[in-house]
């Protein structure tokens, strides 16, 4: 693919990505318009991921890595987070502008970042405060030297 290929793929994609706001917004209308308001949101959340599950046997490299209860374990639980995001979107996008929702949408990569620095920083501090330095066993040391000299001094006595 060459230079050119790759920005109109990327362009397309762009297109396509934005325009689901557009048609989520209508569909979320026409789903309240006839009563069904939070079930209409998790149909369509149910019927996007039914349809994206049954197209992923078409690509040869998901055959081949969903093999293994592990494996199976971690998806859903990853598929139990993404359905919870897409639905809390779905039902936002009743209330909000497509452009708007395409924004916050947006912020997702962002927050993420954001998450994982967080975390890794938690996980560093823990790290340094479960370890001891090479001070702090010196100074244990001579702690220890210093009650080994005060009892020679009580035995002298």
């Amino acid at each position: 693919m060459n230079r050119r290929q790759a920005t109109l793929a990327l362009f397309s994609v762009t297109i396509i990505w934005g325009w689901t706001f557009i048609w989520l917004k209508r569909a979320m209308i026409v789903a309240d318009a006839h009563g069904a308001g939070v079930l209409g949101a998790t149909l369509f959340v149910t019927l996007r991921f039914a349809l994206g599950g049954a197209l992923l046997p078409l690509f040869p490299g998901v055959r081949n890595a969903t093999r293994g209860r592990a494996v199976w374990r971690d998806g859903a639980l990853l598929a139990l987070f993404i359905f919870s995001g897409f639905l809390f979107q779905m039902l936002a996008i009743a209330q909000l502008t497509p452009d708007v929702s395409a924004f916050l949408t947006s912020l997702y990569v962002v927050f993420t970042a954001l998450l994982l620095a967080g975390l890794l920083l938690l996980q560093l501090a823990l790290g340094l405060t479960a370890c001891p330095t090479a001070s702090d066993d010196d100074d244990a040391a001579a702690d220890d030297d210093d009650a080994m000299d005060d009892d020679d001094a009580m035995d002298d006595d």
